[in-house]
């Protein structure tokens, strides 16, 4: 705009005659804005003074034009200071500016986009409001800029504040455009390309977001030569074409021409996509190739994170598009022999995340248009490994039950178009563990339930009217034989507007409106209980001396059914009304699509269906209603009709109470006058009667007629009567189960997987699914019987179940069958749970009480009462392990390994139960000795890593937990816990360490060889097989805790001095074998098991050396494990995608493993420990990786460092080993603020919780630390304006949680509560006690967690209010806000330790520029100033200061806060007490206040222009 200005001033300068200075110029359109304010003259006599300077040829009249329109965009940024006049004022000039095309080009453009920033301010803003009364003036021209309307509706809260307002601008963007160009001429083009989105093209936001960005967009001349050249590219004229293009498309313009190509051409032109690569090919430019390549992959992932792109009608296009992308992709990538890198994308994963997600129905299609120019390529065309793995999970796919028929016919025709064949490609495993989206396969038929009333149906036919969604999007199609024949019974009322403009969406009425009473059926289910109750008290009242039972039911059908009718009617119509129009919007809304409709006509359409069939849908539950309301009085009243039939006697106990006119005559029956009542229950016409009438009438006297299936349909209890007898049902489950023992002995390769972990997929796994899926239903068939009642029946069953559970107890395949049968049980008779729990442990021998695998699912499916469990668990491990005993030695192991079962998998793994469940047997266990616990250490450890995760209160007991604890707990005569011998696993199987060895010994040979055929490793492996040391994961576990002992004993007793690694070496290359050839589908979990077992192997010897070493002088090395670890890291690092270090399953291994081993818990191996958490092959990869859960991960590990270190450095406690690990943890820090600022930046509240107090210069690393994509300013350059930052209004990502120590100790909920009204008063000082904790000798010991936590949330809270109010600024607000009295309060009820932990926690945040160092600056300075106690100005000025005595770097808003507070004279830093009380003192201010605040020349001296501050600092 400046280069417009500058032409507009050249021009006038040319014309001597009409010479005038810029003063003049500028002081005029001052004069024309003042009278505009000033209501001196109209707004519309402002534009066309403006129009006329814009078309005048006067200079001067140019000079002007320019002046105002500049001045008035330059005013912007004041537009949130002005009044609400003078700004309604400037935003309708803004809008008319646009609407009568005053602004044109790039004054249009920047128009625009200042609107658009407008409205994605705050609602409450001024400026927010600018852009609404400016939108208001324009929308009639929005429709000639859809993508813009795209970012207009994109705005989240603009839909919330001015619905009405976005729905115009949708209907905007779905308008006719004037011409190809989205305008008229003369009209800016946001995007920067030569034409808008097609008609009929959906918008996308990310589309329209990256349309604002400005490319080099060429000229008009060679644009047009560009959009002809690739209008007449044929086959014949590639090589012409490209020459010319050469000519043309010079490399600035790379960008536009890319975007063009790509969004113009290849999302369109399906049938030219060969043509165009071929084009691309002679051009033979690779820096084109890469940008349109980029194009390519950026327009593919806004496709495929697009929610619209999977919806069945709304995405068609979109997904049509996505096709086209991915054929392109794969011409510009595998056709041509170059890689789809996985950075860029990943079609395994996206195909398996897809059908977790529901995707395929997008996903499929794309994946085979990527795959299919693989038969152009050398490379990429089968059998490429890489390749055929994505055919072999597609082949997978094609296997899944019910999958839609659309993607099963993509993949079909992609192994077509390979040239293979279906069977010769074997299918994955990979979707065992992905459960199938319902989204992703067709829908079932599925029968009604016995309360439903279908609306209409077919002629001959018992199936309900359901219009399936595929149906409804194909709305443009002739209706069907099933939608002609539902128009018969719903009404359509013909002048409907949106049925006259489509007349095929009249097939969504029907199946709305079935949906619709479908959904009201359980709604009325009051109303039959209701008139069921009332009509037996009354019945059993009336005819208690009535003997003719048909007399009874005639009575009490009549008065049941209308009650019933009577009652269901009130009850269903207003939630029947709603329900149509909501099923009928949804349908209606799903089949339009992207077709242009007025959204009230929908509405209107909805409103008037629903009104004219209220009535037909209201008869139709009343008539449904009845008939189950006549069903169950039949029941209920079952015993009565008994005892009339057996002529038992019935008083009617309160017939003496009633009145004169109530009361039976004195034999006891009915009076006339009374037996009519019942009589007129009946003889008016039920309005659900609709058997006789055939017929619905309605108020315009039209007609709905009902088929005879329709009616008999509408009684869903007609064939309730013919129920089997339990006897039946017993023999039905029995037949049942009896099929399913055979099927599951039959399946021997399963025998080990549970029966929900069984695939989806194959003969075997479904026909056992499908008779576990027979027990719910037939379980419950069974009704109350006097002869053989439900409860007997169930138990029967179920004892059975019970008996066979304990004779199958190997076979996890059958013990997880019969437990879910037992589930179904239990849920069909809940009192069932007792019963077995009395059968479980009433039993005399042993061998049922302790099956751990029979046991631990009993309890999972919560089959048996678990209170009980743990109470007789509880003295099962009291009476076994205090009593000593050799016969009792094996139980007693057996009993603890049981209950430490139940405790780790069903409460710290799975999560199925919570830890009370289990309280006295995880009271038991922690009282136990260290020995007793020995065999189970790896269990034990996941049990207190669980519980002090799940309860935090015990972490510190579990930390300290060992066998003099154990015993001093136990002292009493009650519990006494007898030493018992630790079982050795090796005498279990004394062959087991001989085998281990020579196995170890014939790998050593292998490794010694050096070249090795390929032949000696399969046969090596096959005799690993063959020993069958690696089936069970026991075994397994074991083998390598036998290998890695005997590794260590080699290298540890080499003859040389010095160590020998080559047995650590070969060990490494053993587990990379295993890991890679042993089982393919379960890699990770193995080399997981490996890890944990080498960390136990690890700390058993570190525990056992140190308590030896003072008798033999035996001494832990950590060397051997540093190498095995070190080894696999670089072992691991393959080009095997499964094996590679960066893959995030593998660095969660050993993510898992070093905090196993953190130094808390292995001193002996800390420096070991330090070296692999900063490894090169594993520290940098960690953090690269996008997941979050990555960093989380690595946050973790350096906590464990920062906390094993926090005692010593917090106590000054420096031995040599200490001071060592101290310097290593700052170059680790200092790599971090180097490579991974971001990482520190996001966890600086953890790590500052862990730093001790004493730390300053460490704590200054982490503080130190901003992102990479933010400039720090200088924070010595004059008059800096902090808060005119940009940045300072943005807050920091924190990736920790912040209140989590406010909830554990109970501050939070009363916190906030005062934050909000401020009561109660005394909250303040209550706060201040709970935050010093307990009193001790040398003070209060004070919980700096929850100090740290408190000032947080306090900042974060008062940004948040103060950021609501916006007023003038952020430091005069302080005085009336409540998070400013807290920190008022504190500094005044706590003593000095507790002030100096308090400002530490504020200057904690004084970091980048953001608005937390914004706030916190601001709050210390406050404090500063308002404080009458000189001691609080005291150390506020010693927590800034012993922070920037310290070496660099420093903090940038560390530094800004001193720098303001020693600059600004209202704090009068220079004349406080405390800076002048000592010469020492005043010269130490001096040297800081130099350091800080240098001369002009020495800033020219120490930084030259252009470098940034921090990084300098850093």
């Amino acid at each position: 705009f400046e280069q417009f200005y500058k032409i507009s001033v050249e021009k006038a300068n040319a014309n001597s005659r009409h010479e005038e200075t810029q003063a003049d110029i500028e002081k005029k359109a001052h004069l024309y804005f003042k009278k505009i304010y000033e209501g001196k003259i109209s707004l519309d006599e402002v534009i066309s003074t403006l129009k006329e300077f814009k078309t005048s040829k006067d200079p001067k009249d140019s000079e002007m034009y320019a002046c105002m329109i500049h001045a008035l965009f330059d005013e912007y940024k004041f537009f949130g200071q002005y009044p609400e006049k003078e700004l309604r004022i400037t935003a309708v000039l803004f809008g008319l500016l646009i609407k009568h095309r005053v602004v044109y080009n790039t004054t249009l453009g920047i128009a625009l986009r200042l609107i658009l920033d407008a409205l994605q301010q705050k609602p409450s803003s001024n400026v927010f409001q600018f852009g609404i009364w400016a939108l208001q003036q324009f929308k009639e021209r929005l429709h000639q800029w859809p993508q813009y309307c795209a970012l207009i509706v994109a705005i989240p809260h603009l839909r919330q504040n001015h619905p009405a307002l976005v729905s115009y601008v949708e209907a905007s963007a779905h308008a006719e455009k004037s011409d190809a160009a989205g305008g008229k001429p003369g009209d800016v083009n946001l995007s920067g390309q030569a034409g808008a989105l097609s008609k009929g093209q959906e918008t996308k936001t990310k589309e329209a977001e990256e349309a604002l960005k400005t490319y080099d967009v060429p000229t008009e001349k060679i644009r047009d030569k560009l959009h002809f050249l690739i209008n007449n590219l044929s086959k014949a004229n590639l090589k012409d074409k490209a020459e010319e293009l050469k000519k043309v498309l010079m490399p600035e313009f790379f960008e536009y021409f890319s975007h063009f190509l790509v969004t113009r051409r290849v999302e369109q032109e399906a049938n030219h996509l060969q043509m165009y690569s071929e084009f691309i090919g002679k051009y033979g430019d690779k820096k084109l190739y890469k940008v349109i390549t980029k194009h390519t992959y950026k327009n593919i992932n806004v496709l495929l994170t697009s929610e619209k792109t999977v919806q069945r009608a709304e995405g068609v296009n979109d997904r049509k598009n996505l096709k086209n992308l991915g054929s392109w992709l794969g011409l510009m990538t595998l056709a041509r022999n170059k890689p789809i890198l996985a950075k860029q994308m990943r079609l395994k994963e996206l195909v398996l995340q897809a059908c977790a997600d529901g995707r395929l129905i997008a996903i499929i299609p794309f994946v085979t248009k990527v795959l299919e120019p693989t038969v152009q390529s050398k490379i990429f065309k089968p059998p490429n490994p890489w390749l055929m793995a994505i055919l072999a999970l597609l082949r997978e796919v094609m296997e899944v039950e019910n999958l839609k028929l659309n993607l099963k016919f993509a993949i079909e025709c992609l192994f077509n178009h390979l040239k293979l064949e279906l069977k010769s490609v074997q299918p994955t495993k990979a979707l065992i563990r992905v459960p199938v989206h319902s989204q992703n396969l067709k829908p079932t038929e599925q029968s009604l339930q016995t309360q439903q009333v279908p609306t209409s149906a077919n002629k001959g036919d018992d199936q309900s009217l359901q219009v399936d969604s595929s149906q409804a999007d194909s709305s443009q199609g002739a209706p069907t034989e099933e939608g002609k024949d539902s128009m018969q019974f719903v009404k359509i009322h013909p002048s409907i507007p949106l049925f006259q403009n489509y007349p095929d969406l009249k097939r969504c009425v029907p199946p709305a409106v079935d949906r619709a009473i479908q959904d009201i059926i359980p709604v009325v289910e009051r109303s039959v209980q209701i008139a069921c109750v009332t009509t037996r008290q009354l019945i059993m009242k009336d005819f208690a001396s009535e003997r003719d039972v048909n007399v009874i039911r005639r009575a009490a059908h009549k008065m049941v059914k209308k009650l019933t009718s009577s009652l269901a009617l009130v009850t269903c119509k207003d939630p029947l009304r709603v329900s149509i129009t909501n099923n009928l919007a949804s349908r209606l809304e799903e089949a339009l699509g992207h077709l242009p409709s007025p959204e009230r006509d929908v509405e209107h359409a909805c409103v008037q269906v629903s009104a004219d069939n209220l009535e037909l849908g209201c008869r139709l539950v009343e008539k449904a209603a009845s008939e189950r309301a006549v069903y169950d009085i039949d029941d209920i009243l079952g015993d009565f009709y008994q005892r009339k039939r057996t002529g038992t006697p019935s008083a009617n106990n309160f017939a003496h109470d009633l009145p004169v006119d109530l009361k039976p005559e004195a034999n006891g029956m009915l009076s006339p006058t009374q037996k009519k009542v019942y009589d007129d229950f009946g003889s008016q016409r039920l309005p659900a009667d609709l058997s006789n009438a055939g017929k619905v009438d309605f108020n315009d006297g039209s007609a709905v007629k009902l088929p005879n299936h329709v009616q008999k349909r509408a009684n869903p209890m007609a064939k309730r009567n013919q129920h089997p007898s339990n006897q039946t049902v017993l023999d039905n489950l029995m037949t049942t189960y009896n099929a399913l023992k055979k099927a599951l002995l039959s399946y021997p390769s399963a025998k080990d997987i549970p029966v929900a972990n069984l695939p989806k997929t194959g003969h075997k796994s479904q026909e056992i699914h499908k008779m576990l899926n027979m027990f719910p239903s037939t379980l419950q068939a069974a009704r109350d019987e006097n002869i053989f009642p439900k409860e007997v029946m169930y138990l029967t069953f179920a004892k059975e179940v019970f008996r066979d559970l304990f004779e199958e107890r190997s076979n996890a395949l059958t013990i997880s069958a019969q437990c879910a049968i037992l589930h179904c049980v239990v849920t069909a008779h809940p009192s069932a749970v007792d019963r077995i729990t009395e059968w479980l442990f009433a039993a005399e021998d042993a061998e049922r009480k302790f099956v751990k695998p029979v046991i631990v699912a009993l309890v999972g499916n919560q089959i048996v009462d678990v209170r009980v469990v743990d109470e007789y668990f509880r003295k099962a491990l009291i009476q076994n392990l205090t009593t000593p005993s050799r016969d009792n030695n094996q139980m007693q192991w057996r009993v603890l390994d049981l209950c430490i079962a139940l405790v780790r998998d069903l409460v710290i793994k799975e999560q199925l139960l919570p830890l009370e469940c289990f309280r006295n047997i995880v009271e038991v266990i922690l009282r136990l000795p260290k020995s007793h616990l020995l065999p189970f250490e790896s269990s034990i450890q996941i049990i207190f890593d669980g519980i002090a995760a799940l309860r935090p209160e015990l972490a510190h007991k579990l930390a300290h937990h060992d066998t003099k604890e154990a015993k001093s707990n136990t002292d009493d005569s009650r519990f006494k816990i007898v030493d018992v011998p630790v079982p050795s696993e090796e005498a279990e199987q004394p062959s087991l360490r001989r085998s281990a060895g020579i196995l170890l010994d014939d790998w050593f040979s292998i490794c010694l060889q050096g070249t090795v055929s390929d032949k000696t490793y399969a046969q090596y492996l096959q005799i690993l097989r063959n020993e069958g040391l690696l089936q069970t994961t026991k075994s397994t576990n074991l083998f390598f805790r036998l290998i890695i002992e005997l590794c260590i004993d080699y290298s540890s007793k080499s003859p040389s001095q010095s160590m020998s690694y080559t047995t650590i070496d070969a060990l490494a290359k053993l587990v990379v074998f295993l890991v890679k050839f042993l089982d393919s589908s379960n890699k990770i979990a193995l080399l997981s098991s490996f890890l944990q077992v080498a960390a136990h192997v690890l700390i058993r010897d570190h525990n056992s050396k140190n308590i030896l070493e003072n008798s033999s002088g035996e001494t832990f090395n950590q060397k051997p494990y540093l190498r095995l670890f070190t080894n696999l890291l670089y072992d691991l690092n393959t080009p095997d995608p499964s094996l590679d270090s960066s893959n995030i399953d593998v660095l969660n291994a050993f993510t898992h493993a070093f905090h196993t081993l953190r130094p808390s818990r292995v001193p002996g191996f800390a420096f070991a420990w330090m070296e692999l958490i900063s490894h090169r092959m594993f520290m940098p990869k960690l953090l690269i990786s996008k997941p979050r859960r990555c960093s989380i991960m690595f946050k973790t590990l350096i906590v464990d460092l920062l906390e094993f270190l926090h005692p010593y450095l917090q106590n000054a406690d420096l031995v040599e080993q200490i001071r060592l690990m101290y310097k290593g943890t700052l170059r680790i820090l200092l790599v971090l603020l180097h490579d991974f600022p971001e990482f520190l930046c996001e966890f600086h509240f953890s790590f500052c919780d862990a730093i001790p107090t004493t730390c300053i210069q460490m704590r200054n690393l982490v503080l130190s630390a901003f992102p990479r994509n933010v400039r720090l300013p200088d924070p010595l350059t004059p008059n800096l304006k902090v808060d005119l930052l940009p940045e300072i209004t943005h807050p920091p990502k924190i990736g920790c949680n912040v209140t989590e120590a406010l909830v554990n100790s109970g501050l939070l909920r009363p916190l906030d509560e005062y934050l909000t009204t401020r009561q109660p008063a005394s909250f303040r000082l209550k706060l201040s006690k709970r935050l010093q904790g307990t009193e001790t000798k040398l003070g209060f010991q004070y919980d700096l967690k929850l100090i740290n936590s408190l000032i947080l949330h306090l900042g974060m809270q008062g940004i948040e209010k103060l950021q609501s109010k916006n007023d003038e600024g952020i430091v005069s607000q302080f005085q009336d806000n409540a998070c400013m009295d807290i920190f008022d309060g504190l500094m005044l009820t706590l003593d000095p330790e507790g002030r100096y932990y308090v400002l530490n926690a504020i200057a904690n945040q004084l970091r980048y520029p953001n608005n937390h160092t914004h706030y916190f600056s601001c709050v210390l300075l406050f404090l500063f100033l308002h404080s009458e106690d000189m001691f609080v100005k005291e150390q506020i000025t010693r927590v800034l200061l012993e922070r920037l005595i310290v070496h660099q770097p420093h903090p940038w808003g560390l530094l800004i806060t001193f720098i303001e507070l020693i600059k600004n004279p209202q704090y009068d830093f220079g004349r406080q007490p405390f800076t002048n009380c000592a010469p020492e003192i005043a010269r130490l201010f001096d040297s800081v206040t130099r350091s800080c605040m240098p001369s002009h020349e020495e800033r020219g001296k120490r930084i030259p222009d252009g470098v940034d501050q921090g990084k300098v600092e850093q």
